[in-house]
């Protein structure tokens, strides 16, 4: 566990959750826990009451599977309910449904991590996307990332890997799916100092494809091998 939570992704993925998510909501925090924390404040105490606020009626579902009798469930499932019915668990606010506060301004953040070498930096921008339920727009975002760094015609591909000195060995994006989607596109191999010329050449490719036009050949093209591959 610990291994995993120091190696680069997990890293990033943990400093892009905290900068983007400005409440404590539950998409701020590491799913397992932090090695520190497991190590210095988690106790029996804290385990059990984490069960006695979680772990009831409101908070459970009744998965059957297979042949059986109704009545037989009926019966397991009412002398449950009635000890259940008889305990006060006081108040309950159902986790997740609160509300989720966004980043609004633009931050960098630097974060360190184990490597062999200088050279092998990462960079990744992050950007609000659609909303979760806006599946046709969200489509729309991933076909267009691929037509920006799939191939080595790809805009972000020609400005910064096919080129005298590379600034990056790789580009790839990801879609984190939140009430509201992030897009984040991360580049590879990356020297330190790079850092910013990588990100001011990424924008100024990313507003010049927005400004001109688009190779419709190309991204037609592009779709239909999605398609295939899909199938």
């Amino acid at each position: 566990m610990q291994a995993r939570e120091n190696n680069a992704e997990s890293r990033e993925d943990h400093a892009i959750q905290a900068a983007v998510f400005l409440n404590d909501c539950g998409y701020k925090w590491e799913t397992g826990g932090i090695m520190e924390n497991l190590r210095t404040s988690c106790s029996n105490e804290k385990v059990r009451a984490y069960h006695r606020k979680f772990y009831r009626p409101e908070n459970l579902d009744i998965i059957i599977c297979g042949e059986i009798s109704i009545d037989r469930i009926l019966d397991a499932v009412i002398s449950v309910d009635d000890r259940a019915a008889a305990t006060n668990y006081g108040f309950y606010e159902r986790p997740w449904t609160g509300d989720v506060k966004l980043f609004d301004t633009y931050a960098t953040t630097d974060v360190l991590f184990p490597a062999k070498n200088e050279d092998n930096g990462r960079l990744s921008i992050t950007w609000k996307g659609p909303l979760l339920n806006d599946l046709e727009m969200e489509e729309a975002h991933s076909i267009l990332w691929n037509y920006m760094i799939s191939t080595s015609a790809a805009p972000l591909v020609k400005s910064l890997i096919d080129i005298p000195e590379p600034l990056c060995s790789s580009i790839s994006h990801s879609t984190e799916d939140y009430p509201v989607t992030l897009v984040t596109v991360t580049f590879k191999g990356v020297k330190p100092e790079k850092h910013a010329e990588i990100r001011e050449i990424a924008m100024q490719t990313l507003k010049e494809t927005y400004q001109g036009s688009l190779d419709m050949t190309r991204l037609k093209n592009q779709i239909k091998n999605s398609i295939a591959n899909f199938l």
